[in-house]
């Protein structure tokens, strides 16, 4: 009894590796968005109960303690968690990037933010724009989505198999370092297209009226702007954030 309850707990702990490199980037499961590590950590042992059995039928109880190999397991196990991850905050990332990026050309980035999701200081709209998308993310079944390409992971990539690091690998990441900022662009070009037009009809206005002070309501007028067209963007994000 008590050599199978040790088999398990050591079952549990490698299962408990990929979701955990997981929750390191996606800002969803992190413990600023749980609440606590302890609930973070509840909500990741969960998650490992689906494939319990399929990690108890590799045996891998049976190296640890004899050898170093259990090193590697634990390694590989935190690098494809990670990858996970990476590549499912990258559209977080995006919004958040354009959101500071907006706020900046509306020089309004002063007063800094702390957005529990992201674990980060931003911007205004820049903590806008990560509510919004987690709101769709859930309502468009991202998570759904982010788990089975975890379970799916394991029949591709069971515990313990060796990892290649090779030149297509290197391209994957450099794609998706493009696609991140291509995200941002499109995101809050529209905005920043506004902001410039706004400009110059406030331009235009003052050169008409020089006695109103239009620096008052500038900022006003493009903050208004960006929310609008953030407002005609967000459900367009489900096909280009996660298409």
């Amino acid at each position: 009894m008590t050599q199978q309850l040790n088999e398990w707990i050591i079952v549990l702990a490698v299962a408990f590796i990929r979701p955990l490199g997981l929750s390191l980037l996606l800002p969803l499961l992190k413990s600023g968005s749980l609440g606590t590590e302890l609930l973070r950590n509840g909500v990741l042992i969960s998650l490992t109960f689906p494939i319990l059995p399929i990690i108890y039928q590799q045996h891998i109880f049976m190296h640890v303690g004899k050898d170093y190999s259990w090193l590697g397991l634990i390694t590989g196990e935190i690098i494809i968690g990670f990858l996970i991850g990476f590549c499912a905050a990258v559209p977080f990332w995006a919004v958040d990037m354009a959101g500071f990026l907006l706020d900046t050309l509306r020089g309004s980035t002063m007063g800094a933010i702390f957005n529990s999701t992201m674990e980060a200081e931003t911007s205004l709209f820049g903590l806008l724009f990560s509510q919004f998308l987690c709101m769709i993310f859930f309502i468009s079944g991202g998570m759904e989505f982010i788990l089975n390409i975890l379970y799916e992971s394991y029949q591709y990539l069971p515990p313990g198999r060796t990892l290649l690091f090779d030149r297509q690998f290197l391209k994957y990441i450099q794609v998706e370092w493009r696609t991140l900022y291509q995200l941002c662009i499109s995101f809050s070009l529209p905005a920043i297209i506004c902001m410039v037009l706004a400009d110059l009809a406030l331009g235009l206005l003052n050169r008409s009226a020089q006695q109103l002070n239009v620096f008052f309501f500038s900022n006003a007028t493009q903050k208004y702007t960006c929310f609008i067209n953030a407002l005609d963007i967000i459900p367009l994000c489900p096909s280009s954030l996660f298409g």
